[in-house]
């Protein structure tokens, strides 16, 4: 327990020090330099969740409340949340939550969270409402500026359909209309 706990504390420190480093050696109009910080501050929360469960994994209401809450949270109004409650593994509570970090800084960026109009839903449920064994989840934005696909894939999008797939051993999709992205996945659970 102790040598968990110090790893734990010197995983914390390593990215704070990556966030501090890139911070002061980034000039400030650096392309990239706040979506890459953003990143590490998403993946530092994670680890904080994690780490308040010992790395067992945690509960989805939990990752998705964190992963949220720098976009107006479940309290707010602008981004309803529904679900039954059940616990992840620690990989899957990981990528789920990197991958929300992504979806909302685009949404604040480009979707539903941009103007003064936009929603997010976010929902999930076990796989035909009775198998308890895979959860499927989606997010969709309504409300806010049409909506074409990208030019390019970028970082976010190949985290979303690429790796979260391959880490939590799902499957993605994501869907580009113009009333909203649609961002859907289902995955097994413990």
């Amino acid at each position: 327990d102790i040598m968990a706990g110090e790893l734990q504390h010197r995983v914390k420190n390593t990215l704070a020090t990556v966030q501090a480093i890139a911070r002061m050696s980034l000039p400030d109009d650096t392309v990239g330099k706040e979506a890459f910080i953003s990143r590490i501050l998403a993946l530092s929360r994670s680890h904080d969740l994690l780490l308040a469960d010992n790395w067992s994994g945690s509960g989805i209401v939990d990752v998705v409340e964190q992963a949220i809450h720098p976009f107006g949270g479940m309290d707010g109004d602008r981004i309803k949340v529904s679900g039954p409650d059940c616990r992840l593994s620690s990989r899957t509570s990981l990528a789920l939550s990197m991958a929300l970090n992504e979806l909302g800084t685009n949404a604040v960026k480009y979707g539903a969270l941009s103007g003064d109009q936009g929603m997010i839903h976010i929902d999930w449920d076990f796989a035909g409402g009775t198998e308890k064994s895979r959860l499927g989840f989606r997010w969709q934005e309504t409300g806010g500026p049409k909506v074409s696909p990208p030019q390019r894939k970028g970082f976010g999008t190949t985290l979303i359909e690429r790796a979260l797939a391959s880490e939590m051993q799902g499957e993605t999709a994501v869907e580009y209309l113009p009333s909203g992205v649609i961002f859907k996945c289902s995955f097994p659970v413990e």
